[in-house]
């Protein structure tokens, strides 16, 4: 049965593939890559996070999160679903997107590998730098005002050394 459901997706894949392809040839539709690139990732993050649901692959929450987010900012971008289309063209301005995606990718793995706790480290690193770069892009922020915030920085540390010293405590 496994064979069966392995090659029934690629199957499936291949299928639609060929019928994309037969429409476009036949002048039925006319999407270019620029409007399918986006569904392509959003399908495939959609597949990742379901194997994660449904067959306990947890491993497969880490790409369906990355490739799920990638898919939601470059369909709203590329449709022209919200107002950051006109900011984020240039890849100059939305590489800190990918810094999101993977951060939020870690932060969705520890969901589904609550005892690794490391892996909200990175996590959390890349969700911040991705929101405080993203936001510079976006004209939201500007440094000279992080510059004021550094303290924060020690305070997050000493959080975190706190919460672990009393995990360590209750062990």
């Amino acid at each position: 049965m496994a064979k069966r459901e392995r090659s029934l997706v690629p199957g499936v894949v291949l299928i639609l593939i060929g019928v994309y392809f037969l429409l476009r040839e036949l002048n039925l539709i006319h999407l270019r890559w620029r409007e399918l690139y986006p569904v392509v990732l959003l399908a495939l993050g959609l597949v990742f996070l379901v194997a994660a649901f449904r067959r306990e692959d947890k491993g497969a929450a880490f790409p369906g999160t990355i490739l799920l987010v990638l898919g939601i900012f470059f369909t709203l971008r590329n449709y022209d679903l919200a107002p950051i289309s006109f900011y984020l063209y240039d890849v100059g301005d939305y590489w800190p997107v990918f810094l999101l995606a993977f951060g939020l990718g870690f932060v969705v793995q520890f969901f589904f590998a609550r005892h690794d706790w490391g892996l909200l480290i990175p996590g959390g690193v890349l969700l911040f730098l991705g929101v405080m770069f993203l936001f510079r892009n976006l004209g939201l922020f500007y440094w000279w005002h992080f510059a004021d915030l550094w303290p924060v920085i020690l305070i997050l540390i000493g959080l975190a050394m706190v919460i672990s010293g009393l995990r360590k405590r209750t062990e």
